[in-house]
């Protein structure tokens, strides 16, 4: 597994301390193209709705990063690795089929070669020796609550 035994901190601390620093390097980006903290300031309390539009979004990456959290504690990381990526591709084959949104040819060869590099990479370069057996996928709770929260 990825994350063994009980994690020593939490995960809603983990996803809160990576969006307090995304937030702290974008200021910095801000201040450092030449702009200050009123004119973020400025930017939030004219453009309060667009705030709160996107603030929906936001939520959910934040849920979706936690839930990845309990994922890992409960999923072999290359299962997990596996089924984060396939996230990207049901995606893109969702937003063209249910959206109508158009995939170019270089959208189609980079999603084919992401699955041909994923699957490569979760394949053993060297057979496995005959005193190790290799344990099946099981179908526990621990499993299935993995996969859900993956997805």
């Amino acid at each position: 597994y990825a994350v063994v035994g009980r994690p020593q901190f939490l995960y809603s601390a983990a996803v809160f301390a990576t969006e307090l620093l995304k937030g702290t390097l974008s200021l910095l980006w801000v201040l450092g193209t030449g702009g200050s903290v009123r004119s973020v300031v400025s930017f939030l309390r004219d453009e309060w709705r667009v705030f709160l539009r996107v603030l929906v979004p936001a939520g959910v990456y934040n849920c979706q990063q936690m839930l990845e959290f309990v994922a890992l504690a409960r999923l072999e990381a290359p299962v997990f690795s596996v089924l984060v990526q396939t996230k990207l591709l049901t995606t893109a084959l969702f937003s063209a089929l249910l959206l109508g949104k158009a995939l170019r040819r270089g959208q189609i060869i980079a999603l084919v070669m992401l699955l041909v590099g994923v699957t490569l990479a979760q394949m053993r370069s060297n057979p496995p020796q005959a005193s190790v057996q290799q344990q099946p996928l099981s179908l526990d709770s621990d499993t299935i609550i993995g996969v859900i929260a993956t997805l």
